[in-house]
């Protein structure tokens, strides 16, 4: 069987299909760019919630508004880095299993020569 630029046996066919990561690069780099745009909203939040200061001069409306903002930052920072911690762990995963993915090919199977 072909396995990109390898030629293995079924039964080595069988663990590379064991071994390859349940993550794909794809979906990783597409979590890595949700997170950035998390990364974006946060700081384009706090350019408003530094636009808008409150004092005892502020209306309780606008004391209000204030509030409310730093509330949604806070929350939105507390996603941002639990999402972060976690892809960070995901990517450190997927690099670990692709190392012995790729090891397993290398040893067990033939090179293809092009």
């Amino acid at each position: 069987m072909t396995i990109g630029e390898f030629k293995c046996s079924a039964k080595d066919s069988a663990e590379v299909k064991r071994l390859t990561p349940i993550d794909t690069q794809g979906q990783l780099e597409s979590d890595k760019e949700a997170i950035e745009a998390q990364g974006r909203e946060l700081a384009d939040l706090q350019v408003q919630i530094e636009a808008t200061p409150t004092n005892e001069f502020s209306s309780s409306s606008d004391v209000g508004n204030h509030n409310q903002m730093v509330d949604q930052y806070n929350l939105l920072q507390s996603t941002y880095e639990s999402d972060s911690t976690a892809l960070k762990q995901r990517v450190d995963a997927f690099t670990s299993q692709m190392e012995v993915h790729d090891n397993y090919l290398e040893q067990h199977c033939a090179k293809i020569s092009q």
